[in-house]
């Protein structure tokens, strides 16, 4: 089962780096999606928003979890599986921000009654946004099997 077309292009066609947010379809049985940075060195993961739709409509938050491998000592937004880190990352109040580690994650998941058809991200837009742009982003389904979405990693 494809869940998402790849498309054939760059990372700036794309407008991850310039502000438009990263847009992808989801199939059904498709319970969570986990963001991830990968580099040779510590680096933290920031996304400032994310949305998760059904038919153009957002899923309410009380309906999804967000998660993360750790929190920024100077996050303000709670620790991983906290309400407010959900709050923060679905209302765009400050997203969610991990410490420096070598594959930071964040990851939005949800039960297998609620359905999600579209899955939006955006990329933070200061002077750190290319910090984010070796991402991969996964999905996962309830029965435990994981598809890469996107991969923006070197090869």
């Amino acid at each position: 089962m494809k869940l998402f077309e790849v498309l054939d292009v760059s990372v700036p066609e794309l407008g991850w780096l310039e502000g438009a947010p990263l847009v992808l379809e989801l199939s059904a049985g498709v319970t969570a999606v986990e963001i991830r940075l990968h580099a040779d060195e510590p680096r933290s993961l920031h996304i400032p928003r994310a949305r998760l739709d059904l038919n153009g409509v957002p899923v309410p938050n009380t309906q999804v979890l967000v998660e993360s491998s750790s929190i920024w000592s100077g996050a303000s937004n709670g620790s991983g599986g906290d309400s407010r880190l959900t709050l923060s990352l679905l209302n765009g109040k400050g997203g969610v921000h991990t410490a420096p580690e070598l594959s930071p994650w964040i990851r939005m998941s949800w039960n297998s009654r609620v359905t999600v058809n579209r899955v939006l991200i955006w990329n933070r837009d200061d002077r750190y946004r290319l910090r984010n742009a070796l991402i991969e982003i996964t999905a996962h389904e309830g029965g435990g099997s994981v598809n890469q979405l996107v991969s923006m990693r070197e090869s």
